[in-house]
């Protein structure tokens, strides 16, 4: 499993992670890995985007963005599709299998998915961005449902 995260200034430093989530791991990987991204680039003036996973819908996760006073966009429940990380995540996978291209072991998998995420262009994570006002219009539209993002 893997976790990242990007925003206008970039692309966060990737996790991988051994095993399945909860919501306290979760936590524990946003401490890790999103606030030093978040904070180093914008500061405390940023918006928190996270999907409609059980874990990031917590009481545990919630309390504790809370505590930090991280602010958090309201998410429909049923519009996986607006959020642009699931375009970056398809990115990511054609990247990693192009041109059909196998892996024999665990590292060299690691290896490509950490070579193609550093690669991902600031220039594709601000045209995602740009797409917001347009995926948000037309999930008020779809009344919350798919959006064909």
């Amino acid at each position: 499993m893997i976790w990242g995260a990007f925003s206008s200034k970039g692309i966060s430093s990737l996790a991988l992670l051994n095993s399945m989530q909860d919501s306290a791991a979760y936590c524990t990987t946003l401490e890790n890995y999103f606030l030093p991204f978040a904070y180093c680039y914008h500061d405390d003036s940023f918006v928190f985007m996270q999907g409609g996973a059980s874990i990031h819908r917590s009481n545990l996760t919630h309390s504790r963005l809370y505590q930090l006073e991280i602010n958090l966009l309201p998410w429909p429940s049923r519009s996986p599709d607006l959020n642009p990380i699931e375009n970056v995540w398809g990115h990511l996978a054609r990247a990693v299998y192009a041109n059909g291209r196998q892996f024999t072991s665990r590292d060299s998998l690691v290896d490509a998915i950490q070579q193609c995420w550093n690669g991902i262009a600031l220039q594709y994570c601000n045209s995602l961005i740009s797409s917001m006002p347009n995926r948000c219009l037309k999930a008020i539209v779809r009344s919350g449902d798919l959006t064909g993002y």
